[in-house]
């Protein structure tokens, strides 16, 4: 019964012209079942619209949801109305007979204007796509603002897929995405691959890869796979760039480098630093492990890191950082040279409760020296 109500809704889900059907109310649907939908037999089914419920008056009948005359020709017809099929329409409106007899608007089109078949006064819908008052052409067996009927909005986190909230991907497949691929997973769909120049910023299959680029994400997805940024000194100073985005659902860009620490004899110029230089929204921070993946915690949920012994201050009864410094045997107020070489991990993600949207890239800075 399902599988007929809903084939019934993509033919009767066309708006409010003339002798148009009603859209069925979606104020009463349980999300994961498709619509409810009376069953019609037929279009031309009596009572089926618009008819008063005390009956049609004297020389008309209920059909196509009006009180309608019926005619032999054309001549039988008052005013502008056409004897279209043994009742009189007007050609003008009738998304039956739109412009003509037997030039029907359904379901390519919700309403019949001028004589011409159009969804909400533009091009009439392909067919597989249903008219809606807002959002115009749609596919509702995909679209969770619109599944399975015009305004029957999924609940957040839920897909649709066959025309049904929550429905599964291996009973109903996966949708051509744009500028991506889209596969089932489990029981739901997720984005595998974008086009060149195209990335997927916000986690949402349905609008696949929305964000034209030329940003290249180097970011490995896990910890293992973290992208080598290279060694950076601290004599010379150097440092880099680097964009990327991360998403609902690719949340981890993983980065990885060495710090490096130039043999001192007086003084220590090691200060690494990694920063947020762009940070759309506020929505990114980023974790820092020492040493490897499974590393001490530098830092968790920040938007900045240093680690700087290219000063010497007094932390209590201590003295930190080397400069100045001797390899060996430091005097007082000196503090001993050594190597803080190291490897450094990073992983940018998306800040608790931030909603990722938009099209610009974080932007992160990593220097030494």
């Amino acid at each position: 019964m399902k599988v007929r109500g809903l084939a019934l809704l993509m033919v009767l889900s066309f708006g409010c012209g003339e002798g148009g059907y009603q859209p069925v109310p979606t104020d009463s649907f349980v999300d994961g079942d498709v619509p409810p939908v009376d069953v019609i037999d037929s279009v031309d089914a009596p009572d089926a619209g618009g008819c008063p419920p005390e009956g049609c008056p004297t020389g008309t009948v209920c059909h196509d949801g009006l009180c309608r005359s019926p005619c032999t020709d054309t001549g039988d017809c008052p005013g502008i109305l056409d004897c279209c099929e043994g009742y009189c329409y007007n050609t003008a409106s009738e998304p039956y007979h739109c412009g003509e007899c037997g030039n029907r608007c359904l379901p390519e089109g919700n309403a019949c204007l001028s004589g011409v078949c159009s969804c909400n006064g533009a091009s009439p819908c392909d067919t597989g796509l249903t008219c809606c008052s807002t959002g115009g052409c749609l596919n509702t067996t995909w679209d969770r603002l619109n599944c399975g009927s015009c305004g029957h909005e999924c609940i957040p986190g839920q897909q649709c897929l066959g025309g049904v909230c929550g429905g599964s991907c291996a009973d109903h497949g996966c949708p051509e995405v744009p500028h991506g691929t889209a596969a089932c997973d489990g029981t739901e769909c997720i984005i595998t691959d974008c086009d060149d120049g195209w990335v997927d910023a916000d986690g949402i299959f349905e609008n696949g890869c929305e964000c034209a680029t030329d940003v290249v994400d180097n970011g490995g997805p896990n910890c293992l796979e973290a992208y080598y940024l290279g060694a950076f000194t601290d004599t010379p100073s150097s440092s880099v760039t680097v964009q990327g985005f991360v998403s609902t659902g690719e949340p981890e860009d993983w980065f990885y480098f060495t710090a490096t620490d130039t043999a001192d004899t007086d003084c220590d110029e090691f200060h690494v630093r990694v920063v947020f230089t762009e940070n759309p929204g506020d929505a990114h921070r980023f974790d820092v492990f020492l040493g490897a993946c499974s590393g001490s915690s530098e830092c968790e949920d920040d938007t900045e890191f240093e680690v700087d012994t290219s000063t010497l201050v007094p932390v209590g009864d201590e003295l930190v950082g080397e400069c100045p410094c001797r390899p060996a045997d430091p005097l007082a107020g000196e503090n001993l040279c050594s190597d803080n070489t190291a490897d450094y991990y990073i992983v940018v993600h998306p800040a608790d409760g931030a909603t990722l949207s938009g099209c610009e890239p974080y932007t992160l800075s990593i220097s030494n020296g």
